[in-house]
């Protein structure tokens, strides 16, 4: 949608100057990204630990975060897949394999941060009636009880 794209472009315009740590804050908390890389919603496995327990099986289902985003951060908006030289060549180890920048305990580990975003009221005097309940156009807000710690 134009306007969901907008607002991306207007997060990129007042922060071009700003530093990285800026950019990549609001871009977290806009609902364009949330929906694009699938956090909005992702929530801590112990919030459905506890809120998902069976008491008549005695079974709990084990949930982990969305990794989507916290992949993206690293692969694409910083450190990339591999370590670089200087010259930006792929650096190598003793058997000429290039040296990965993360794992998967990294990207899991980011990835509990990236839990609770979830949307905020919608605003009835500018947003569509269709989407009643949330705001595409306002930051997330993080649902203190679905976030890790």
């Amino acid at each position: 949608n134009t306007e969901g794209n907008l607002y991306s472009y207007d997060i990129m315009t007042r922060n071009c100057f700003g530093t990285y740590d800026q950019i990549l804050k609001e871009m977290t908390f806009s609902p364009k990204m949330g929906e694009q890389f699938n956090y909005i919603d992702s929530s801590a496995t112990r919030f459905h630990w506890d809120a998902w327990y069976d008491e008549t099986t005695g079974v709990r289902k084990l949930v982990f975060p969305d990794e989507n985003y916290a992949r993206e951060v690293m692969q694409l908006f910083s450190i990339g897949l591999h370590e670089l030289e200087l010259d930006g060549t792929e650096t190598r180890d003793k058997f000429g394999r290039e040296i990965q920048t993360y794992d998967n305990v990294n990207i899991m580990n980011n990835a509990r941060v990236m839990t609770g975003f979830t949307y905020t009221a919608r605003r009835g005097n500018t947003e569509e009636l269709f989407r009643a309940t949330k705001s595409r156009f306002e930051p997330f807000r993080i649902d203190i009880d679905k976030h890790d710690f």
